[in-house]
């Protein structure tokens, strides 16, 4: 396989292309020829390149990891299906629905694979968590909420969100810019989405208020960055199947007590936890409540042990460093992959959810311009 950039994919994607027997990562793509070289020689890949698209028609690999921006990523997707090669897209997956929709297409018109970038659904925790759903242990879902939150960073005059730093400004601050489709709801926003489609069905409706309470990004070595994308969004989901979700996403948030999900159906409750942002392999913990007595209410509810195999490829522990269990869901998730090129299948998460999430982003932001729900 070959990938496209070389910052989140050397930390999150290489470990776990690497734990998969069978595969080889074979090429490397950078913006400029000297960082593409570094980036080849620090890592042990044998062929660089700084343009894809040469990459594509020329490497030796079948399968496309695209890790840039949105904006730039349209492009690099549509040419490698355009070459026979199965592609894994980030998150968010397209800058609008237009784009979306032709990814989509064009995935389906060369007969190859499409994922895109959505861990939370191979956690072990969301996997439990979907098993107990069929198994009944919340009956007829009522309700769910979510939280999402990444931290406001103060030091001195500096000021920013933890999605950027102080050495990113050239590579991060798009996440702030209008147009690159990027923003609070459609990353933070965009994962979230993925695992609420894996565990409750399809979303029917939305309603939304976004806002951008962060004016100006300062950093400690003086410059300064306006943002022009949301960094709060309160979303209102409803069900196909039954059911409502509130969802609360934000990237600037003081003090901000990371990832949460709650639901809560006829028969009980289920819980999953991560206090430090994002939910991995090693920060997230899941809590049942079962229905019960006028006695018990109040009562903590349980944790629920996890069955060792759902952090195991094919009943062996995985390979992840300790500051990177996120390896883990990534590993089965990239297994999936392989797995579905070697069998002629689509993949989950794929291209189809990837534009059912692209779709709901795109209501809530029409929501919040009209003030009114939007169906899907």
């Amino acid at each position: 396989m070959g990938m496209i950039g070389a910052n989140w994919g050397i930390v999150g994607h290489l470990p776990a292309w690497r734990n998969l027997p069978g595969v080889e990562v074979a090429a490397i793509c950078t913006a400029h020829e000297e960082t593409a070289r570094a980036a080849a020689d620090a890592h042990g890949i044998p062929h660089a390149y700084h343009d894809y698209r040469r990459m594509i028609d020329e490497a030796p690999v079948d399968i496309i990891d695209v890790g840039t921006r949105p904006m730039l990523r349209y492009d690099m997707v549509m040419h490698a299906l355009a070459a026979g090669k199965h592609v894994i897209n980030a998150n968010p997956f397209a800058p609008d629905i237009a784009g979306a929709k032709a990814m989509r297409e064009a995935q389906q018109a060369a007969g190859v694979v499409g994922m895109i970038e959505a861990q939370f659904q191979w956690l072990p925790q969301f996997r439990q968590m979907k098993a107990m759903i069929a198994d009944g242990a919340l009956g007829d879902l009522i309700g769910v909420e979510l939280r999402c939150h990444f931290p406001l960073i103060r030091d001195g005059d500096a000021l920013f969100p933890f999605v950027t730093r102080p050495g990113y400004t050239t590579n991060y601050n798009w996440l702030g810019m209008a147009g690159e489709g990027a923003s609070a709801l459609r990353n933070l926003g965009g994962h979230c989405l993925h695992a609420l489609l894996y565990l409750f069905g399809e979303v029917e409706s939305v309603s939304a208020t976004l806002g951008r309470g962060l004016r100006e990004w300062r950093f400690d070595d003086g410059s300064r960055f306006t943002p022009q994308t949301v960094d709060t969004a309160f979303a209102t989901l409803r069900f196909r199947d039954g059911g409502t979700a509130q969802m609360n996403i934000g990237w600037s948030v003081a003090g901000a007590r990371g990832f949460a999900i709650e639901a809560y159906g006829t028969n009980g409750r289920l819980r999953i936890e991560a206090p430090s942002a994002f939910p991995d392999a090693g920060n997230a913990a899941l809590f049942h409540a079962p229905a019960g007595p006028r006695e018990a209410l109040g009562k903590p509810e349980e944790p629920v042990e996890l069955p060792a195999t759902l952090a195991q490829l094919r009943g062996a522990p995985i390979a992840a460093p300790a500051d990177a269990r996120v390896v883990i869901p990534m590993t089965l998730m990239l297994d999936e992959m392989v797995s579905a090129v070697r069998e002629g299948r689509e993949c989950s998460p794929g291209f189809a959810q990837a534009l059912q999430v692209q779709a709901i982003c795109e209501a809530a932001e029409a929501s919040d311009r009209q003030g009114e729900r939007i169906n899907l």
